[in-house]
């Protein structure tokens, strides 16, 4: 395992989460004054977790939480670790299902990290794979964002995304670039197979070197004015397709 980060997680749905989930919380801080329902109910499951906690003025839960949107409520979480390529692929094997991972290239604005989180634990997604540099990490605000899916989809920083795809191709993973100037429809490779599904950064997109290493490079058809979707929609549509292909296309 590498090493983790310490910070606060904010928001009520993200505090549950990461209590079913058993992340390490360190203290919990809530707003003084009357609670409500769901603040009073969350107060019983940091009870029963046996975590202590204390109630704060709203300066003092805004200093805290470094936003005025933390719904009246900031833990603080003791690490949030970073996993290891072998750790998340691991994890696939014990699922007795092919490895579906998602890579994530210069990824810098936290709202759109938080969405992927939020639809890859959705789909059942093994894990997601960052760059080191120039790449937004783990951090309150993509936990909020994620409405607490950190807490359960396991994120690898690496120092070279590269050669850690490249590493993954070798093992006989398929890697699925989106790239506007695709050749290939976004629904017409086999994601049933064990894959990775690779994003770029906003604005940039993939660059040459890692499109040169993707066995597809897919397009999402648009018929308006803009030509390109956000990152976080098209992932979340290349990460539906993963499971209605995976499922039957049934249920779904």
């Amino acid at each position: 395992m590498e090493e983790g980060i310490a910070h606060v997680i904010y928001g009520r749905n993200p505090l549950r989460e990461a209590l079913h989930a058993g992340v390490g919380i360190d203290k919990v801080f809530f707003l003084l004054g009357e609670p409500d329902s769901t603040l009073i109910e969350l107060r019983n499951l940091v009870k029963a977790h046996h975590i202590p906690f204390v109630f704060v003025v709203k300066s003092r839960l805004n200093s805290i939480a470094g936003t005025s949107s933390h719904q009246g409520v900031v833990a603080k979480v003791s690490l949030r670790a970073y996993k290891s390529i072998d750790e998340i692929l691991l994890q696939s094997t014990e699922k007795h299902e092919p490895p579906f991972l998602l890579a994530c290239f210069q990824l810098q604005d936290p709202q759109n990290l938080g969405s992927l989180l939020r639809t890859g634990e959705a789909v059942g997604i093994d894990g997601i794979i960052i760059p080191q540099n120039k790449s937004v990490g783990l951090s309150p605000a993509v936990s909020k964002v994620s409405s607490g899916a950190d807490s359960y989809v396991p994120v690898a920083r690496v120092t070279n995304l590269y050669e850690t795809l490249l590493a993954l191709k070798e093992k006989g993973m398929t890697l699925i670039g989106a790239h506007m100037g695709g050749d290939t429809h976004y629904r017409t490779p086999d994601y049933t197979a064990p894959l990775v599904i690779v994003l770029g950064g906003e604005g940039r997109g993939l660059d040459r070197r890692l499109l040169s290493i993707c066995d597809y490079k897919v397009h999402i058809p648009l018929r308006g004015r803009l030509n390109s979707l956000n990152v976080g929609v098209a992932g979340a549509l290349l990460l539906y397709e993963v499971l209605l292909q995976r499922t039957g296309k049934k249920n779904v």
